[in-house]
């Protein structure tokens, strides 16, 4: 991912590779993170309060707000029950290992 390989290059040398740190760098690895808690928490809000800072619109967009209500999220609605990832934590705090091993050796 280009934005990985400039954040990555830049960090390594910044005096040499700073210019790598872009803007469309960020909102890439922004969405990168948005994609990522949206697939596994779906839109469940850890923040400690309810301060926001909303923009509310009348239209019917397609979308929801995404964790922490600063950006919107179209989800897929065409996926069966089987592909999803299924996240409960009413559920999982009770259980002694509520984290799955992935033997990654095995994923092809």
């Amino acid at each position: 991912m280009p934005w990985y390989e400039a954040y990555n290059t830049a960090k390594h040398d910044r005096l040499a590779e700073f210019q790598q740190a872009t803007f469309a760098h960020l909102v890439d690895a922004c969405c990168g993170v948005l994609v990522v808690l949206s697939a596994q928490f779906w839109t469940r809000d850890f923040s400690p309060g309810n301060d926001h800072l909303v923009f509310v619109s009348g239209e019917n967009d397609g979308m929801e707000s995404g964790i922490g209500n600063y950006f919107r999220v179209h989800f897929p609605d065409d996926w069966p029950d089987d592909d999803r990832y299924v996240f409960n934590w009413t559920t999982l705090k009770d259980e002694a290992d509520p984290f799955e091993t992935i033997d990654y050796d095995a994923v092809p």
